[in-house]
């Protein structure tokens, strides 16, 4: 006869609290490098900064941990 693991769900449900907690509380950040045409040129080496996602959330008083990674990208 197998012997249970009783610390198994107790386990998971940890860690499942744990990915939910990081995915509604950090900030992350990509970077996309877009090809741009010659006839485009004027537009090579500019910056946008998009944000979504958020759903209410603060992120610091006056959203300032936002505020601190938009000017860190120095966005035109």
């Amino acid at each position: 006869m197998k012997k249970k693991k009783k610390w198994l769900w107790p386990v998971a449900i940890i860690l499942l609290l744990i990915w939910l907690y990081c995915e509604n509380n950090v900030l992350s950040v990509s970077e996309c490098r877009i090809f741009v045409p010659q006839e485009y040129g004027d537009l090579n080496g500019l910056t946008i900064v998009h944000i979504s996602d958020l759903h209410n959330k603060e992120f610091g008083e006056g959203q300032e941990r936002i505020l601190k990674i938009i000017r860190e990208a120095e966005p035109d």
